[in-house]
C-alpha cells in the first residue's frame, strides 16, 4: 500500500525566471523533478505572468484571440516587429508593454532609462484604436523604461511642456531645429566607396531625439552651427557620435567640404591590394554597388520596388529574368554579392590584361555594362545560370524546412509566412520565415558535431552579422539528405571567415513556439 503522499494533486503555477526560463519552461522543469520522486501524483501546469513577458500567451490560452503584427520603435527607437492580442468579436486589444518597450529587447549595456522610451507601446495602442478597439488592456511589466508614459502618450499625439513651455516630447516639431547637440569636432573619415563626415562626443543640449524629429542642430565649442534634416542624420546613442554622407554635407556646406576633401586626397590609396572574390563581393570594396548601379542604367524601365503584402522590397530589377517563375523579382538582383558571379566577371576582366585594381575593375564594369549585363549578352546567360544554381540550392533548403516544421509542430499554412525574394525582411533583416510571431534564418547543414565549446555545424553562407539582427530570433540548419533540421537561438555563436563552420555555444531549441 502506497503512502498517501504518492497520490497528491499538485498545481504548478510559477511566473517566468527573467533572463533564464519562461513560465512554461519552469512548469515543465518542476513537473519532471516531482515525477521522479512522486510518479503517481496528478500534476496540473498553469504558467502565470505578472504583466511582463509571457502575459499575452497566458491571456490567449484563456480568452483566445489573434495576433496582430505591427512595425514599431523599440526602446531606443530602432524599428522592430511587435505584436498584440486582438479579440475581434469583443473589440478588445491586449497589449503587453514588454513586446515593444521591454528590457529583454536590449543588451545589458543598452539598458539605460535615461535613453529609453515607451514610444513603441504607444504605437501599438494607436494601431489598436485604428483597428476599432473599444477597450484596451495594457500590461506594463518587464519594461526597459522610466519615462512615466511620456513616450507612449507622444505616439498618440500628446505634447508635454516643462515649466518654461519648451516642448520635450519625442514628436516635437516646433522651431528651426527642434533638437540641439553640442559636439567636439568634425572627423573626416574615408572608407571606400563611402565618404562620411563624422561628429564626435555629442551631448544633448535641448529637445529630445525621437522618431518624429525633423531637424538637427550641431553647435560647436566656438559657436558654429551645422543644421541637417533628420533623414540625413545618422546618430548612435551609445557611442554618442553621428555622421552625414559626404554628398549631403557638400550640398549644404560646399566650402568646408572642399577643405575636407583636400585631406581625403592625401589619404586615397592607388590600389586596394585585395583583388579577389572574397574581398570584391563585400560592400566595402564598392563592387556590389557598382554592379547594381550599372544594372539600373541598363534596365531603367525595369527598375523599381514591389509593394505587396509580405513582399515589400528595396529598389531593384523587376519584371525581367525572374528568379522564380511567375514572380517579379529578378535573378539579376543577386549579382552584387554572389561569389560565382564575381568570379566570372574577374575572369572576363583579366582577359583584357588590365591592372588588378579595384577602382579599375569598377570602371571596367561601368564601361562594359551592356556587354556584361545586356539582354542579348552571352556573358549574362552564364551569370544567370551560375546564380540560379546557387538560388535553387537555397530554395530547396527553405522548402524542406517549411514542410518539416509544419509536420513537427502541427502548423497550418496560415501560421507560416515566407518572405519573398528581395523583400526588406529578407535583404535587410535576414529573415526567411516568420512563424507564429517568431523569425527564422534558414541555412543548409552538411554535418553537425560536438566540440568542447558547444555544437558545430558545417554550413554555407553563414554570417556573424546575423547575431546583431535584433528582429531575427532563430538560426535553422536543414540537412536535405537526412530530411531533418536543428534550431538554435540567434545568439552566442562564432563563425569562421569562410562562413562554412559555425560553433553554437547555446543548446538547440526543441520548440521555439513554447
Amino acid at each position: 500500500m502506497g503512502h498517501y503522499f504518492d497520490y497528491m494533486n499538485i498545481l504548478i503555477c510559477p511566473d517566468k525566471f527573467k533572463d533564464s526560463l519562461t513560465a512554461q519552461q519552469v512548469c515543465e522543469a518542476l513537473e519532471i523533478g516531482i515525477k521522479r520522486r512522486r510518479p503517481k501524483s496528478v500534476i496540473q501546469l498553469m504558467p502565470l505572468a505578472d504583466g511582463g513577458e509571457g502575459t499575452l500567451e497566458v491571456i490567449k490560452t484563456i480568452h483566445g484571440g489573434e495576433w496582430v503584427q505591427k512595425k514599431v520603435n523599440d526602446p531606443l527607437f530602432r524599428p522592430i516587429e511587435a505584436n498584440y492580442l486582438w479579440l475581434a468579436d469583443q473589440k478588445i486589444a491586449y497589449i503587453e508593454m514588454s513586446r515593444a518597450s521591454g528590457i529583454e529587447l536590449l543588451k545589458i549595456k543598452e539598458r539605460n532609462p535615461y535613453l529609453t522610451s515607451t514610444f513603441g507601446t504607444g504605437e501599438l495602442i494607436l494601431d489598436a484604436i485604428e483597428k476599432g478597439a473599444t477597450e484596451i488592456v495594457l500590461t506594463i511589466g518587464g519594461s526597459a523604461t522610466n519615462d512615466a508614459g511620456i513616450g507612449m502618450a507622444a505616439a498618440l499625439g500628446f505634447k508635454f511642456l516643462n515649466i518654461l513651455k519648451t516642448i520635450i516630447t519625442e514628436n516635437s516639431s516646433d522651431g528651426d531645429a527642434n533638437v540641439e547637440f553640442t559636439f567636439r569636432d568634425i572627423k573626416p573619415w574615408i572608407k571606400y566607396p563611402m565618404n562620411r563626415i563624422y561628429f564626435n562626443n555629442l551631448s544633448l543640449k535641448s529637445g529630445r531625439f525621437g522618431s518624429d524629429t525633423e531637424n538637427i542642430a550641431l553647435i560647436s565649442n566656438d559657436g558654429e552651427v551645422y543644421k541637417f534634416d533628420i533623414d540625413d542624420f545618422n546618430y548612435n546613442r551609445l557611442k554618442r557620435n553621428a555622421y552625414v554622407e559626404g554628398s549631403v554635407f557638400k550640398q549644404i556646406y560646399p566650402q568646408e567640404m572642399d577643405s575636407l576633401l583636400d585631406l581625403v586626397d592625401q589619404q586615397k590609396p592607388t590600389s586596394t591590394g585585395n583583388f579577389d572574390v572574397s574581398y570584391l563581393k563585400k560592400n566595402e570594396s564598392g563592387v556590389p554597388k557598382t554592379i547594381l548601379d550599372t544594372l539600373k542604367e541598363i534596365y531603367p524601365n525595369n527598375w523599381g520596388r514591389i509593394n505587396q503584402p509580405d513582399c515589400e522590397t528595396l529598389d531593384g530589377v523587376i519584371d525581367i529574368f525572374p528568379a522564380v517563375p511567375g514572380e517579379r523579382w529578378s535573378i539579376l538582383n543577386f549579382f552584387d554579392t554572389n561569389p560565382g558571379v564575381i568570379k566570372i566577371l574577374i575572369e572576363e576582366y583579366k582577359k583584357e590584361n588590365r591592372n588588378e585594381s579595384t577602382d579599375d575593375f569598377k570602371s571596367w564594369i561601368k564601361e562594359n555594362g551592356e556587354k556584361l549585363f545586356g539582354e542579348s549578352s552571352d556573358i549574362l546567360k552564364k551569370l544567370i545560370k551560375t546564380n540560379i544554381r546557387s538560388f535553387d540550392s537555397g530554395s530547396k533548403t527553405e522548402d524542406t524546412f517549411m514542410r518539416l516544421v509544419k509536420q513537427k509542430f502541427g502548423l497550418e499554412d496560415k501560421d507560416v509566412v515566407r518572405y519573398c525574394l528581395g523583400s526588406i525582411k529578407d535583404r535587410v533583416d535576414s529573415i526567411d520565415f516568420s512563424i507564429k510571431g517568431k523569425t527564422f534564418q534558414v541555412k543548409p547543414a552538411d554535418k553537425t558535431f560536438k566540440t568542447d565549446n558547444g555544437i558545430g555545424v558545417y554550413t554555407f553562407g553563414m554570417k556573424k552579422s546575423y547575431m546583431y539582427k535584433r528582429n531575427l530570433d532563430y538560426i535553422v540548419y536543414v540537412n536535405n539528405k537526412l530530411d531533418s533540421f536543428i534550431i538554435f537561438p540567434n545568439s552566442n555563436y562564432s563563425v569562421d571567415k569562410t562562413g562554412r563552420e559555425t560553433i553554437h555555444k547555446s543548446s538547440p531549441v526543441k520548440n521555439p513556439f513554447d
